[in-house]
Order: C-alpha cells, then sequence, then structure tokens
C-alpha cells in the first residue's frame, strides 16, 4: 500500500490480517426422530450443547454464537452462564439452512471466518465442522445457496451409506 505524505511516497508493507474467527452452535433442531432434545442429553455430567460450546471457547473462537429454536429454553439454560452469545431461530422448523443464516446473520462484521459445530456432538473436533469465510456466505446470496444445496447432496450421499470416510460438507 502506497501513501503519500508531504510529497513523498512512503510504502507500507502489511505482513497478516488478523480476523477473529467465530464458532456459530448449532442447536435448534427439535430431535423428533430421536425422541428427547439430543443437545441436552448427557455428556461426561453435562448437555452436549455445553460441552460443544466450552470447546468452542477453550479453542479461543470468539465470539461463541449458540443458534437455539426447538427446546430454546432448555438449551439457552445449559449455556447461559457461558461466555456465548444466544440467538433465537425463529424459523428453525424450516431446516439447519435457516440457523446458519441466523448465526452468521448474527456475527460482528470483523468476524472473518466461522467454524460451525453441531450441537449433539460431544467431540467438535471429530464432529463436521466447516470453516467459511464472512465475505463469501455474508455477503454472497449465490454462494449460500451452493453451499446449503451441497450440504444437502452430502447429507442425501451419508444417509444413503453411512460409512466412515463418506465425505460430509
Amino acid at each position: 500500500i502506497a501513501r503519500e505524505f508531504g510529497g513523498r511516497d512512503h510504502t507500507t508493507v502489511i505482513h497478516a490480517v488478523v480476523e477473529p474467527a467465530a464458532a456459530i452452535v448449532l442447536a435448534a433442531g427439535e430431535s423428533i426422530r430421536f425422541g428427547s432434545p439430543k443437545q441436552l442429553l448427557d455428556f461426561h455430567g453435562q448437555p452436549f450443547v455445553r460441552a460443544v460450546a466450552q470447546t468452542a471457547l477453550a479453542a479461543g473462537l470468539s465470539p461463541v454464537v449458540v443458534v437455539t429454536g426447538a427446546n430454546f429454553e432448555s438449551v439457552e439454560a445449559a449455556v447461559n452462564d457461558l461466555q456465548v452469545k444466544i440467538v433465537f431461530n425463529k424459523g428453525w422448523q424450516d431446516g439447519q439452512s435457516t440457523s446458519i443464516r441466523e448465526g452468521i446473520a448474527s456475527l460482528p462484521v470483523e468476524t472473518g471466518a466461522a467454524v460451525f459445530l453441531l450441537a449433539d456432538q460431544g467431540y467438535p473436533p471429530y464432529s463436521e465442522a466447516l470453516i467459511v469465510t464472512r465475505d463469501t456466505l455474508g455477503r454472497r446470496t449465490d454462494a449460500l445457496k451452493r453451499f446449503v444445496r451441497a450440504s444437502a447432496e452430502g447429507w442425501k450421499s451419508y444417509l444413503k451409506n453411512p460409512a466412515p470416510g463418506n465425505a460430509l460438507i
């Protein structure tokens, strides 16, 4: 970047741009097939959603956003004493993509990336986490549509053949 000061050119070299990476914990599902809220199941003495949020906090992700929907009161109670931002997804019944959208919309503008974590996975490092840039998903609706479509295709493929190593987005 070149700038002019008092008739002289000065060059500034940017060595790195550091933007915070957020965590978006998807915890809005109803778990209707399972019969009870999976995000509230006990995982080593605490609800899954709490374990996932604590892992994200310990990893230094900031902010940590927990998107709720079905069973929101119980889910919020499980994490309300943690340093997390709780976002209620009023459209949770319309699918996981609505929680992704709400989570992204809640991020501060200076957020550079987000890691999506599922609230019913006790060990988030082994869950299917996605890292996306806010520029890609936050400002380009066509990219979000492709992402959601790819996610749906990944799930369909996985459900047909839930073998280890099957790619999920």
